[in-house]
């Protein structure tokens, strides 16, 4: 699914949460009520200013309110993951050991 898409879902979503109507997000927006229904129906997407303003309002990072996930830096290397799974770890302990490599990477890397 796209970010759009996830967007037009999450604002639909809010919408009925907190009983509005889209004539009440396209005055909050300053824009017309059908492009909030655009919105909604992921046709279209709204500029970062209007973004932040509905962030704002629900009191949701731009993040949330679009529904961006980000992936686990450490797993997006898909030889580290395809290196991790060969080893076949056995036992707990080697498991545990490899949790604390990753720990570590994550701490020394977080971005």
């Amino acid at each position: 699914m796209t970010i759009q898409h996830q967007f037009a879902e999450n604002l639909s979503r809010l919408k009925k949460e907190h009983g509005l109507k889209n004539h009440q997000i396209a005055e909050l927006l300053n824009v017309q009520t059908r492009t909030v229904a655009y919105y909604m129906s992921g046709e279209t997407k709204p500029d970062i200013e209007k973004l932040i303003r509905l962030a704002t309002y629900f009191h949701l990072s731009i993040d949330e309110l679009v529904g961006y996930v980000q992936e686990d830096k450490v797993w997006n290397d898909l030889s580290l993951k395809q290196w991790l799974l060969s080893l076949n770890l056995r036992s707990e302990e080697e498991i545990a050991k490899i949790k604390i490599l990753v720990d570590t990477v994550e701490t020394l890397y977080p971005n």
